[in-house]
């Protein structure tokens, strides 16, 4: 379907990617494996013609692709879901998917669109509103609206950038599904991921990318996912062990007595102790966003906060260090650098202002101490933020939320589109915070994430914490049960 010959691309003199080669046949899923900053989606960015490759061919069904560009690549059948979504929120669903693909002259065919779309949800098992605002549906939807896009178009070759990222345990199930439909109607797929498990349950054939280059390609019953991380790090990283230590006998909490938004959200009461991390699983849509919306103010309902039995409701921001789930929509100035983007955490701006004047001096000194502290690879705070690879922006937002030690920690999906390598470093940082008396509340659609780092965990259905299960009672049937609204033996809160 696509191949490539000694494809490079640098960046300031250095190769993002050099020398690729890469073929990806009719009919299959080939999943591309890589750390963050391996050259992932530079490559992905070439073959859909948004950027122009330093040297080397593109192939696309036997013929070489010659000054490929977006809308060439959407001519010829190829379409990409970018890992951060791209849709416009003040538009509806189904404006989204078919802006650029508009029928009828001199109007569009609203009529024949939306029957289209329905036909293609239905065919598809895809349930999201079409007339829903975009700034009104979850993650998970959104990444619906970004399958419909590639559906609609009825592309040969479909790009999955880190797909799985907002997705809920049975939406993932779904998608996998969808992934097999289309390789049975010769369709092909590049699938990337930093799931192991993922590429197991979906791929046909793996390649391995280490800075810029392939390492290999392997049918997917000749590797295990021991094997492919050795090649990709160099090592058998070991498994985490569950964190079966009680909670030191820090003294305080965080006490949220109420927060309810009507026929939405119910929190009666929620005790996080200082030095404990508490998780919170949940299908994406059970009220997650609303609970994160209403404690920053973002939206309005009834809230009663404490800290240390010190009613915080309107200082919360600047005792709260916040890992947001997107890190390119909500906790990062993309096209800033690095120390601008320290600024973007109002706490801090106001820590380094002084009569309403940034001391912009400061902001970079502190930002080259974050970058030295976290192990941030970046040259410089006077670096572009964007220009980093993911997991490199989210050990900067680690850092730059915990400079000043914040007294509590919330976190949602802190881990999205992280390698192995930079996934157990969070989880490390986050266990080491919780270890120096933080309190932390930690949202993740990864149930093994949260069995994994979690002293306790609720469960949120329908807007309520459903039941509470203590670490020795930690057990994916019976929490992935109350995620669906089942309980056991658990007590109702």
């Amino acid at each position: 379907m696509i191949s490539t010959e000694k494809l490079s691309k640098s960046f300031y003199g250095k190769f993002a990617n050099e020398n690729i080669d890469l073929e990806v046949k009719a009919g299959e899923v080939h999943a591309i494996l890589g750390e963050n900053g391996a050259g992932k989606t530079t490559l992905m960015k070439m073959l859909t013609g948004i950027y122009s490759p330093d040297s080397g061919k593109i192939f696309f069904k036997g013929e070489e692709i010659a000054g490929l560009d977006p809308g060439k690549a959407k001519d010829l059948g190829i379409g990409m879901i970018h890992q951060h979504i791209l849709l416009i929120d003040n538009f509806t669903a189904w404006e989204n998917i078919v802006l650029g693909n508009e029928t009828g002259t001199p109007f569009m065919k609203k009529e024949i669109m939306l029957a289209k779309l329905e036909e293609l949800k239905l065919q598809y098992g895809l349930t999201v509103d079409l007339n829903s605002f975009i700034s009104d549906i979850s993650g998970g939807q959104k990444q619906q609206v970004e399958l419909l896009k590639l559906l609609y178009r009825d592309f040969d070759l479909l790009i999955f950038d880190e797909p799985t990222a907002l997705l809920a345990p049975e939406e993932i199930e779904g998608l996998y599904r969808i992934m097999k439909e289309l390789r049975n109607k010769n369709k092909s797929i590049i699938f990337i991921t930093h799931k192991l498990k993922e590429i197991f349950a979906i791929a046909d054939r793996v390649s391995t990318l280490c800075c810029g280059k392939i390492l290999g390609t392997y049918n997917i019953a000749e590797v295990s996912e021991k094997s492919l991380i050795a090649e990709l790090f160099g090592e058998d990283l070991p498994q985490q062990q569950l964190t079966d230590e009680s909670t030191k006998d820090f003294s305080g909490e965080l006490l949220i007595k109420e927060l309810s938004i009507p026929g939405i959200l119910n929190i009666g009461e929620l005790c996080v102790k200082k030095g404990e991390i508490y998780g919170i699983a949940g299908i994406e849509g059970n009220g997650q966003k609303e609970f994160l919306d209403l404690l920053f103010d973002a939206v309005k309902g009834k809230k009663e906060i404490y800290f240390d039995n010190i009613r915080i409701d309107k200082g919360l921001r600047r005792m709260c260090a916040l890992i947001p789930e997107d890190r390119s929509t909500e906790a990062l100035l993309p096209a800033k650098c690095l120390w601008e983007n320290f600024l973007f955490n109002t706490s801090n701006l106001s820590r380094t202002s002084e009569f309403g004047i940034i001391d912009k001096q400061k902001a970079a000194i502190i930002s080259e101490e974050i970058i030295g502290q976290m192990n941030v690879k970046a040259g410089s705070s006077a670096d572009r933020i964007n220009d980093l690879s993911g997991g490199n922006q989210q050990k900067f937002i680690l850092g730059r939320e915990l400079y000043f030690e914040q007294s509590f920690i919330i976190a949602k999906n802190p881990t999205r589109g992280l390698d192995v390598k930079s996934e157990r470093f969070v989880h490390e940082y986050l266990k080491k915070q919780a270890a120096k008396g933080k309190a932390i509340i930690l949202f993740s659609t990864e149930l093994p994430e949260l069995i994994n780092i979690s002293h306790r965990i609720g469960v949120l259905y329908r807007g309520n914490i459903l039941t509470e299960f203590k670490k020795q009672d930690f057990s994916p049937e019976k929490i992935g049960k109350a995620m669906l609204g089942v309980l056991e033996d658990q007590n109702v809160r």
